[in-house]
């Protein structure tokens, strides 16, 4: 006959339990909330160094452009 043995634990390794898994669970939630702010921050970041270059490169190249449309019309009045 199979024996109906019951699982009995002790105090002190219910506690270790309790801990270890306690541990476990606040060390996985504390890192995966550092993941996503860390990317969130990256991204934030990347976008607005993108941002800050395509503002340059616009200002840039209407610069270029002014100076350009500025040349033609001069040329214009000197060469007829």
């Amino acid at each position: 006959m199979p024996s109906t043995k019951k699982w009995r634990f002790s105090i002190r390794f219910t506690l270790f339990s309790i801990f270890v898994i306690a541990t476990t669970l606040t060390a996985g939630i504390a890192i995966l909330l550092q993941y996503h702010f860390s990317t969130q921050q990256a991204k934030q970041s990347a976008f607005e160094q993108f941002q800050m270059s395509s503002e340059y490169t616009r200002d840039y190249l209407a610069a270029i452009d002014h100076q350009a449309t500025e040349l033609t019309e001069k040329r214009r009045f000197i060469y007829p």
